[in-house]
């Protein structure tokens, strides 16, 4: 009997793997179910008619990582008898927004996070990430970052 419900937004890179296995042993340990998720990125802007335009954008090698490994993470999640399921969120918000949306919509017990480094070219190139953004969002369940 499931009794709890683990959520967790895609995001690539090495530290995605580290928080999957704990995913999976936190999942195991408490009898949970992992939804694995991935938000779909909504851009409004205004048209050349000057009505709000909206447009879902995602990084194409993004979407691509994903669907090669689905079948591994499916795979792994089998391997250790943990109830493993996926969700492609097409909301019209940010990303963030989609996943703590979901997670509380799904009456998850837990949103796990990759903590991502802030320095060097990561912090020069790029201005936020999932992690920061949910964090700031103040979800309604526990919230665990791995590094």
């Amino acid at each position: 009997m499931l009794t709890g419900h683990i959520v967790m937004p895609y995001q690539s890179g090495d530290i995605f793997y580290r928080a999957f296995k704990k995913a999976l042993i936190m999942a195991k340990q408490d009898h949970a179910k992992i939804t694995l998720v991935k938000a779909i990125h909504h851009i409004e802007d205004m048209g050349p008619d000057m009505y709000v335009v909206t447009s879902a954008t995602s990084n194409g090698r993004d979407v691509d990582e994903f669907a090669k490994i689905l079948p591994y993470l499916q795979n792994e999640a089998a391997l250790v008898k943990v109830d493993f399921h996926f969700e492609i969120l097409d909301m019209p918000m940010s990303p963030a927004e989609s996943v703590t949306e979901f997670a509380l919509k799904s009456q998850a017990s837990a949103i796990i996070l990759c903590k991502t480094p802030q320095r060097g070219l990561w912090k020069k190139y790029f201005t936020s990430d999932i992690t920061q953004d949910i964090m700031n969002l103040n979800p309604s369940c526990d919230v665990v970052l791995v590094e």
